[in-house]
């Protein structure tokens, strides 16, 4: 048991490329990785919703085991002081802030209880300003600096969950 902590990338993929030939008509071309994804799922498609299919990819970009700290910061800036292990939506805006943040610490560590608090919880690992502490601020800004030096990732929207 403990504090588990997610963040995801999600992308919504249409059937269809909608968009406006030279003469300024509209057209509809079937999406080439929409169907290598429903492939990839051993579905065609037939099977799926006829009018207009398709689909959600979420894939899991962060992880942070008891990094309580980071929960915090996502907590009073992501969702407005609500702990209580729901989906988020967060902006490209706030992951920016937050690995800004984790940078700010790793650069001033003896700044670290003032810029970026650690919470205590029920299973939420240890309070003190260190090693650990210090690993998952390094580990953070990995984790974003992935994410956010990535261009695939520019279409994507980002959500924070935890468990405990």
């Amino acid at each position: 048991m403990g504090l588990d902590q997610y963040l995801y990338a999600r992308k919504y993929v249409s059937s269809s490329n909608y968009g406006r030939d030279a003469d300024g008509n509209y057209t509809n071309t079937p999406n080439e990785a929409f169907d290598e994804i429903i492939k990839a799922m051993d579905i065609s498609r037939d099977e799926v919703r006829e009018d207009h299919p398709s689909l959600n990819l979420e894939l899991e970009v962060g992880y942070w085991r008891k990094a309580n700290a980071i929960h915090q910061w996502f907590v009073n800036e992501v969702q407005s002081g609500e702990d209580d292990c729901k989906d988020y939506y967060v902006s490209r805006e706030q992951l920016i802030e937050l690995r800004d943040l984790c940078q700010q610490v790793v650069d001033n560590p003896d700044d670290a209880e003032e810029l970026l608090p650690t919470q205590g919880g029920f299973f939420f690992g240890d309070t003190t300003y260190d090693e650990w502490y210090f690993s998952s601020v390094k580990d953070t800004i990995e984790i974003l600096d992935k994410i956010l030096n990535n261009s695939k990732f520019d279409e994507w929207d980002f959500k924070y969950t935890s468990s405990w």
